[in-house]
């Protein structure tokens, strides 16, 4: 309930982006896959992705492996939504996302940097002391 003051010269010469005109919502899934997952593993895995986008509230959607780096696999995923309220709009992303991590899960995936063991080995001092 704060009262806000824009001057005009300002709304002209900005991009405003009307939310009530939009016809749908766009929602993104970014996940960053362990290196030491299988191609049959990561192919189980955006099958599965696809089958959670055909959820009656999506209309479109994409999934693809998008890039192979150093650290992880990186798989994408953009699902669009007719319009909703926020709260609908919430519920589908959460669902989406819970559905997501249980089909990881069941495929034993992980995410990268996820279980990472840092071990500390300190060495012996060479020579005896007397």
């Amino acid at each position: 309930k704060t009262y806000v003051t824009v001057p005009n010269k300002q709304i002209v010469d900005s991009i405003l982006d009307n939310v009530s005109l939009r016809t749908q919502h766009r929602g993104e899934l970014r996940l960053e896959i362990d290196l030491n997952t299988s191609s049959q593993k990561i192919q189980e895995l955006l099958a599965g992705i696809k089958n959670i986008f055909k959820k009656k509230e999506i209309e479109n959607s994409t999934v693809l492996m998008n890039a192979i780096t150093g650290h992880a696999f990186m798989v994408n995923g953009d699902y669009f939504t007719a319009h909703l309220t926020d709260k609908e709009f919430n519920a589908v992303k959460e669902s989406v996302n819970i559905l997501v991590l249980q089909l990881l899960e069941s495929l034993e995936i992980e995410i990268a940097g996820a279980n990472k063991d840092i071990r500390i080995i300190a060495q012996e001092k060479s020579g005896s002391m007397q």
